[in-house]
């Protein structure tokens, strides 16, 4: 696969929700997700190979320090993939999950480019006003399927900027 910057520039538009982690097992709730993904309207095509996924998956459970220099740091759990979304316009997009609120909860954030204006030199397609109602279809997709306890769907904003995700 090529190394390209799958998205870039900005505004991002985010449809995102939490996820509760009663069971403490990361890999299954991600699993989940992904299993339930051929569910989803529109149609959602993973880019990343399975090898790429599945050493996604293992840097999410293990985790990294936010600080290198501190043992003690706190450890960041996050993975991204990316997707083609088929809106009206086939659309790029990342699906990220990181773990919030020690442990309770797993952020699901699909991010797209959300500028006003398509950038066709970054393959970028823009979100026109008369497309926002595809984004809430999209959003209440995602709620059926997962039924999840919080969501938003907001530019440059993801659920976790609703409340301190630390307590």
């Amino acid at each position: 696969m090529e190394n390209e910057r799958w998205l870039q520039g900005g505004p991002f538009l985010e449809v995102s929700f939490f996820l509760e982690n009663n069971s403490q097992d990361k890999q299954k709730i991600i699993n989940d997700v992904l299993d339930k993904t051929n569910q989803i309207q529109p149609k959602i095509e993973i880019i990343n190979t399975i090898e790429e996924i599945n050493n996604e998956k293992e840097n999410f459970i293990k985790g990294y320090l936010y600080d290198e220099t501190n043992l003690n740091s706190l450890t960041i759990h996050s993975m991204s993939l990316k997707l083609f979304i088929h809106f009206k316009r086939k659309r790029r997009c990342f699906l990220d999950f990181s773990i919030s609120s020690k442990d309770k909860a797993i952020l699901v954030a699909f991010c797209f480019f959300g500028s006003n204006f398509d950038v066709p030199e970054w393959d970028q397609v823009g979100v026109r006003e008369e497309e926002i109602k595809e984004f809430k279809a999209f959003f209440i997709s995602l709620f059926e399927i997962y039924n999840f306890t919080l969501g938003v769907l907001g530019y440059e904003m993801d659920v976790t900027y609703l409340f301190n995700t630390e307590k």
